[in-house]
């Protein structure tokens, strides 16, 4: 069976994607313009924790695998 991401890299790339939202969010920045509206890219802060978190449970399951493959061969 021939898989499309292994779980440690596709939590490499969802922090990867993290902090790429973080350094877009800041390079980008934020304004208020004439009529007093507040500019800013606020999407990117919400994908931001969202791929921080997809990153952190796969990191998770990934780290467990390996916990119990070790447990299971050591046995």
């Amino acid at each position: 069976m021939s898989r499309l991401f292994s779980l440690p890299g596709f939590s490499l790339l969802c922090f990867t994607l993290t902090a790429a939202c973080a350094a877009g969010y800041a390079a980008i920045g934020s304004h208020v313009d004439a009529d007093g509206f507040l500019r800013e890219p606020f999407a990117l802060i919400p994908l931001a924790y969202l791929f921080f978190a997809l990153g952190a449970i796969c990191a998770a399951t990934a780290g467990a695998r390996v916990l119990l493959r070790r447990r299971r061969h050591s046995a």
